[in-house]
């Protein structure tokens, strides 16, 4: 009888066990590694809905810069995985000051929360990256990244896996070899570069780090990008968080089939770009998130060679200066052509007018010829300042040696949404007779909840300019060199 209840209990004991891992995995968070300091200004816990314990998410810091305003920061960031079979309950607790205003960004994700004085509370029904702004503060903001939960994590005794397990990890160590994937825990912290030339079917993924703290940053001398890719194809980038890069952060040159998801990147310095796609073929970028102190994502061609079929979607974007979404300049001769952005949320832009302004912006440099580029549902928040469109020819960044761009045409924008106060609606510029800029359609672009009208430029009946029904609205400003824009509601 006794041995009986005995295997009884450890019966129900086992089971027990089985269903408190599956309720645990519910929720997956991670601890720091020793060594990297954590966000002295917020603390985060998150639980399943029902759940009475909390679980801790570390917080981790990044530095960010304004360099139009002159002023700097350290924003915090924290991810964590769910399943959301259940909602996730998040709890944001201030380690100093109070919670005396705050704002949740993406608005347009309508996330409600209730707070007090030290705390703010929400619920997360699916997988999304937010900003966390108190007082307005964008420069010392929470980013929270709530991810899926892991799929496929990879066995670390499979001799094609280089396993980076929780802990500090020197990225110079990291040697990739073709057919291999790089795992990054997501207690994981990879100090330094990560370069992979001429080898293919190579996955980098995981809920882990990359941090470029201790590279060299000083302008004057050669800069690493934090993680490059050069000669490859097969190339997948999954999960991972970029910070501190010296310059372009993710720096993707002369590649085929491409796939980067969930990525996140941080950066604060002067030519820090985001995601850099450079004389590469069939990429697909999605559910990124891009805080730079430069471009967010670049499309360019160093060496001539062509970009084509590149796809960004889902993404949320954040430039602290320059552009969100660039085409050029650097180009060298090269072709650009079916590059498609679709369901971007743009919450920044301080790049006021001029060459390097433009939400979404094409650079014709360098004897470019840039066709075949497609905008299509972007919501751009209450920015600090800048032009939404911006299509004109520069001589800037060309490589080979003083070149204006060839061609821009058959460029198109549809469902442009902004609400604010410190934009204008952008331009549209020409050179001369031999570089016009050709072939625009611009669809149900909304300013302010309202629909942008077209009139036409005086003397010229093949260009029009964009206008809003009020006379006092602001305009797309459009020169003579500007043939065949098509406006549609």
């Amino acid at each position: 009888m006794a041995l009986h209840r005995t295997i009884v209990l450890a019966i129900i004991s086992l089971e027990f066990l089985q269903v408190s891992c599956i309720y645990a995995q519910d929720i997956v968070t991670y601890t720091t590694p020793r060594g990297v300091p954590e966000s002295d200004r917020f603390q985060v816990s998150v639980r399943s809905a029902g759940n009475k314990n909390w679980q801790h998410v570390s917080v981790q810091t990044a530095k960010v810069n304004v360099r139009n305003a002159n002023k700097s920061g350290k924003c915090s960031f924290a991810n964590f995985d769910a399943s959301y079979a259940k909602p996730v309950e998040v709890r944001v607790t201030a380690k100093y000051g109070n919670f005396d205003a705050a704002t949740i960004r993406p608005e347009n994700n309508n996330i409600t929360f209730t707070k007090n004085a030290k705390a703010i509370r929400f619920t997360l029904g699916k997988p999304q990256k937010i900003s966390i702004e108190v007082g307005n503060d964008r420069l010392n903001n929470l980013f929270l990244f709530a991810n899926e939960l892991e799929t496929n994590v990879p066995d670390k005794n499979d001799p094609n896996i280089i396993f980076l397990g929780p802990g500090l990890h020197k990225a110079s160590d990291v040697k990739v070899k073709s057919g291999q994937t790089v795992y990054l825990h997501g207690g994981a912290q990879v100090q330094g570069s990560i370069n992979i030339y001429d080898k293919d079917n190579v996955t980098i993924k995981g809920r882990g780090v990359l941090n470029g703290e201790l590279l060299n940053h000083d302008r004057s001398k050669t800069r690493p990008n934090l993680l490059k890719f050069k000669n490859g194809k097969n190339i997948r980038i999954d999960g991972i968080t970029l910070i501190d890069s010296p310059v372009w952060s993710l720096f993707i040159d002369k590649c085929e089939k491409v796939a980067i998801n969930n990525v996140k990147v941080i950066s604060y310095m002067v030519n820090g770009d985001g995601i850099t796609l450079s004389q590469s073929q069939n990429v697909n970028v999605t559910n990124a998130f891009v805080r730079t102190a430069d471009d967010n994502i670049s499309v360019k061609s160093m060496n001539g060679g062509a970009c084509s079929d590149i796809n960004i979607k889902n993404s949320i974007l954040w430039a602290d200066d320059a552009h969100n979404m660039l085409i050029g300049p650097e180009s060298n001769g090269a072709s650009y052509q079916n590059i498609r952005f679709t369901d971007i949320t743009v919450l920044e832009n301080t790049q006021r007018t001029g060459t390097y302004s433009g939400v979404m912006s094409v650079m014709a440099s360098d004897r470019a010829n840039i066709s075949g580029i497609y905008w299509d549902r972007i919501t751009i928040a209450d920015i600090t300042a800048g032009e939404i469109i911006r299509l004109a020819y520069t001589k800037v960044h060309s490589v080979e040696k003083d070149n204006y761009g060839t061609v821009i045409r058959n460029i198109h924008f549809s469902n442009i949404d902004y609400n604010g106060r410190n934009a204008t609606p952008g331009t549209i510029r020409g050179v001369d007779g031999a570089r016009i800029v050709s072939n625009v359609t611009i669809k149900n672009f909304m300013f302010n909840n309202e629909l942008v009208q077209a009139a036409p430029i005086p003397n010229k009946t093949d260009a029009l300019l964009l206008r809003s029904s009020q006379n006092s609205a602001p305009q797309i400003s459009i020169n003579n060199f500007v043939e065949k824009v098509t406006i549609m509601e």
